[in-house]
């Protein structure tokens, strides 16, 4: 049973550690995944979309905002086109869009892969600023 114990506290004690040096700790996989959907969405309906979200951010209701009906019939297309790229993406990873609202099912081999992209794609954009930063002082 002591042998049991110590291996446990060892264990939560190396999990303290790998948070403490988790490159990406606020790193969400579901959200990553639902993000990934935009990328299927046009540019009108990334348009549209956005300018709902901001409006509504500001504390202001849809009915006040003075969309047209054309705006709200693109605001309904481009609603049902996010929810089926949600639905598709959740699906390349294995999991159903309930999972992801319960934020369960999804793989830790796939949480590390999406995890390891985001940490890559960070530190590409960071030296490609560095990068930048290079030649507008050589200038």
């Amino acid at each position: 049973m002591g042998t049991q114990n110590s291996i446990r506290r060892r264990i939560e004690k190396l999990e303290r550690c790998r948070e403490l040096f988790d490159p990406a700790p606020g790193f969400d996989a579901y959200e990553k995944i639902g993000s990934l959907a935009l990328s299927h969405l046009s540019d009108e309906e990334l348009k549209i979309l956005i300018r709902v979200k901001e409006g509504l951010n500001q504390g202001r209701k849809l009915d006040r905002m003075g969309l047209t009906d054309e705006e709200l019939r693109a605001l309904m297309v481009a609603d049902s086109s996010l929810r089926d790229a949600r639905q598709k993406e959740f699906e390349r990873f294995g999991i159903t869009v309930a999972q992801c609202e319960e934020r369960r099912g999804l793989a830790r081999p796939a949480v590390e892969h999406l995890k390891q992209l985001y940490i890559e794609n960070r530190r590409s954009e960071i030296s490609f600023r560095n990068l930048q930063k290079g030649r507008m002082r050589s200038w």
